[in-house]
């Protein structure tokens, strides 16, 4: 048997974190959702990319029926330690990811074309998610895929 380890392919991947409990085998599981708002007060995380859920689904009210999407929590510098470039609009601000500031969500470059037909005006958009309203503040490129544990 051979093993191979590689590096993440992102330039500070040092600063990625992992949140969650995991098994002897290295799978890990979700925290509850409960815990992201403690989270966001830990000094020691401030500037990391963290996710605490890894294909959380929601429920997306759009313009034909509801969806369920997978969705992920993550901390205001999690795009930024991965270095992604938005193909439109910005990353979430502090305020975003504060327990209590305005819900805001990013929209995954699929979702965009296949909901908004890569128009531009959605930004400042309003989209119900799991019945509660979050402003549309970015759209991801196209070729970007979120990191998961398993990889």
């Amino acid at each position: 048997n051979t093993l191979v380890l590689a590096p993440l392919p992102y330039p500070q991947a040092r600063q990625l974190v992992v949140i969650g409990p995991a098994d002897g085998a290295g799978h890990f599981s979700e925290l509850p959702a409960r815990w992201y708002p403690m989270l966001r007060d830990v000094s020691a995380l401030q500037s990391t990319g963290y996710s605490v859920s890894w294909g959380t689904e929601v429920n997306v009210a759009t313009a034909g029926a509801p969806v369920m999407v997978n969705a992920l929590s993550v901390s205001q510098h999690y795009l930024s330690t991965l270095s992604v470039r938005m193909a439109l609009g910005r990353n979430f601000t502090a305020a975003e990811t504060s327990a209590h500031g305005p819900r805001a969500v990013i929209l995954t470059y699929g979702f965009w074309q296949s909901h908004y037909a890569g128009r531009h005006d959605v930004l400042g958009r309003t989209l119900m998610i799991d019945g509660g309203p979050a402003t549309i503040v970015g759209v991801l490129p196209a070729r970007f895929r979120m990191p998961s544990p398993s990889r």
